[in-house]
């Protein structure tokens, strides 16, 4: 039943760690299916909207609370999986993004390990990495890049 509590629902820090054991595990595509599902079904009037859960059949959101405080596993959902920011140990960087069908998408002035990043995707150029304003990587697709060294 997907009205009742923890016995069909979907909830985002669950869909979280589905779709991380499933990256972890070379699964992307059904990652890839799972993510777009759920960000589209949190999706209203172009704003994601961090409910406690949802209907898993319909999407919508359930009787629990409103705007529950799932606000930073949705940024990191964005962050890890859409735009493939993956943190490593030591001086290098996973970008290992998901292709959800979004047509851009771009992240600025993030602050990592000293440095500034800016990681964007546009379908018409492609997917690039600058570092502290240098263009450090790029690729006309979105697909995992390990960076070695910033």
């Amino acid at each position: 039943d997907p009205a009742v509590m923890w016995r069909g629902p979907t909830w985002p820090n669950v869909n979280w760690l589905i779709v991380k054991a499933l990256v972890d595990s070379g699964e992307r595509e059904i990652s890839r299916q799972i993510l777009g599902k759920f960000l589209k079904s949190i999706s209203k009037s172009g704003k994601l909207v961090a409910e406690e859960y949802y209907n898993s059949q319909t999407g919508k959101p359930g009787t629990g609370v409103g705007h529950y405080g799932w606000g930073a596993i949705l940024i990191d959902m964005l962050c890890r999986f859409v735009v493939g920011l993956n943190p490593q140990i030591g001086k290098g960087l996973l970008l290992n993004p998901l292709d959800i069908g979004m047509d851009w998408f771009r992240l600025n002035n993030l602050k990592y390990k000293g440095q500034t990043l800016s990681i964007e995707w546009s379908k018409e150029k492609g997917y690039s990495l600058n570092v502290s304003g240098n263009k450090r990587v790029h690729s006309p697709s979105l697909k995992s890049i390990r960076v070695a060294q910033l």
